[in-house]
């Protein structure tokens, strides 16, 4: 039985990329393509799909905030999220929003075909470098009140903490995720607030020490 697939995506060359690789597979049909939240909503109510790939980033909207409307209104509905962001950042989350699974873009197609397979088939597809993360963190005893950054922090808060990490300059940052340098320095003051760090030098260590332990991974 053929499966319908949504594309949620602001990068057309990725949808087309995504069409073209799922046109080699008779078991599966695009069904639509969306590039914001608001047609994105419309065309599930229309088309009906049985799997949705999202990314985060989208043209209008959140892509994060997109995954929790959808899975309020829909249980049904399978839910990849297929993003650039940095999977220990996010996959967790999203995964507790309500996705049945969580792959980056860079990623090859038989790795992509692999993970709509695997969330089709009623699983959960999360990389091996996310499994060995979660893995590590239940066997220490991660518990949710553990003051950790993926605890403490919002998900753009976390996002600006890794680029930190990666020694990315403010206006960097701001680049790199389309955002004002004066909203960059705002992030940087809540992080600090919440992770208790007393100026930018200790902020950028935590970063880095943050950064360097999620390598070994």
């Amino acid at each position: 039985m053929t499966k319908k697939v949504l594309i949620i995506d602001d990068h057309p060359i990725f949808r087309q990329g995504l069409i073209s690789l799922l046109a080699e597979n008779p078991e599966l049909q695009v069904c639509g393509e969306a590039s914001d939240s608001d047609s994105a909503l419309k065309l599930l109510n229309v088309t009906s799909p049985d799997l949705i790939t999202l990314d985060l980033t989208l043209k209008i909207g959140s892509g994060f905030q997109l995954l929790k409307k959808i899975r309020h209104t829909n249980k049904r509905v399978r839910i990849l999220v297929a993003s650039m962001h940095d999977d220990l950042v996010y996959a967790e989350r999203c995964i507790s929003a309500g996705a049945n699974g969580y792959i980056n873009k860079e990623e090859a197609s038989s790795k992509i075909l692999e993970a709509i397979a695997c969330v089709l088939n009623n699983n959960i597809y999360l990389s091996d470098r996310v499994t060995k993360y979660l893995a590590l963190r239940k066997l220490e005893g991660y518990s949710a009140s553990d003051g950790s950054p993926e605890t403490l922090l919002s998900n753009r808060e976390l996002e600006v903490f890794m680029l930190i990490g990666k020694g990315y300059s403010t206006q960097r940052i701001a680049k790199e995720l389309h955002l004002s340098t004066k909203t960059i320095d705002t992030h940087k003051e809540h992080i600090k607030k919440k992770i208790g760090a007393s100026d930018n030098s200790e902020l950028v260590r935590q970063a880095v020490a943050w950064d360097i332990e999620s390598s070994f991974l």
